[in-house]
């Protein structure tokens, strides 16, 4: 188990926000868990044996990563990948499903430490946007073992070793608390973000067609402006200030929304409650409550009417 090329079409299940890395990151931010799946290879010629080649040897391979993103370029991770048939005696057959030797459904695993680049925010920026599809570098040292079969001098081997991969990445949603707090001038697109607390106090921040689930959403943010954006959990978007809806949804659990903000909105669809917006305008398919008390800020003159 020396060094392989592995090929990886990893669904990243959890992958925290990036952007936040740069200012005000906390302990917990940017962690994610990422699943591995893909083919690898042998690349030296002690791997070849038996008549194998490169193309020959091409095997099945899943993992497990958990990381840490510092930067949007740079992270590091733990991973450990099984892998399915031998690299070693491919031209032989046993009496197992994949016909090596080891007669076990995984014949090896290896478990790294490893950094990671990447590359799509390296060369092309990273402006606070997930990409559909990302490229990242991938190198670590870790330790190797075989499981089982015939041959006691390999095929129990336990070994150190390094490992080299690209990553190509598809990011289906961002998770992490406090995601873009601080955020400046930054427009997301197409995105879903389970996040409690983001965009806290950001400014000048621009959503199209995204999903935002998390209580607290955009507290004490400015000229935050969102488009055809659902939202969803209690408390979103109080203390604003000039804050913009155009044609979004609010999910049933939106509850005591747009508190002493300033605020001009278009609502699709129900607002399960509005309270003590401060002036602007919020215009709804329906409402199940509002309340207007005597704790409401000036000029606490609001216009709350049905499309």
């Amino acid at each position: 188990m020396k060094k392989i090329f592995t090929l990886c079409a990893a669904a990243v299940i959890a992958a925290s926000a990036t952007a936040q890395t740069v200012t005000e990151s906390k302990t917990f931010d940017n962690w994610y868990i990422g699943v591995n799946g893909g083919v690898a290879t042998g690349i030296h010629p002690s791997q070849l044996g038996c008549g194998g080649s490169w193309a020959k040897d091409i095997t099945p391979n899943a993992g497990l990563r958990i990381g840490r993103y510092f930067t949007p370029v740079f992270g590091l991770a733990a991973e450990s990948n099984v892998y399915f048939a031998d690299l070693h005696h491919p031209g032989r057959t046993g009496n197992n499903l994949f016909g090596n030797m080891t007669n076990t459904l995984v014949t090896s695993m290896n478990t790294s430490l490893i950094a990671t680049i990447n590359f799509s925010n390296w060369f092309g920026g990273y402006k606070g946007e997930p990409r559909l599809f990302e490229v990242s570098g991938v190198y670590g040292l870790g330790w190797g073992h075989v499981f089982g079969g015939e041959d006691g001098t390999r095929y129990y081997a336990n070994r150190w070793n390094s490992c080299d991969k690209v990553d190509f990445l598809t990011n289906v949603k961002l998770n992490g608390n406090y995601s873009f707090q601080y955020a400046k001038n930054v427009e997301i697109r197409n995105s879903v973000l389970n996040s409690k607390d983001s965009f806290w106090e950001a400014e000048n921040v621009t959503i199209i067609d995204s999903v935002i689930n998390g209580e607290y959403l955009a507290w004490y943010s400015k000229n935050l402006r969102m488009i055809r954006c659902h939202i969803t959990e209690t408390q979103p978007l109080c203390y604003c200030d000039n804050l913009v809806m155009e044609d979004c949804t609010m999910g049933a659990d939106a509850d005591l929304a747009f508190e002493y903000s300033s605020v001009h909105a278009t609502i699709k669809g129900n607002v399960p409650s509005i309270k003590n917006p401060r002036t602007g305008s919020i215009r709804y398919g329906s409402v199940g409550e509002i309340i207007l008390d005597k704790n409401i800020k000036a000029p606490g003159d609001c216009i709350l009417e049905a499309l």
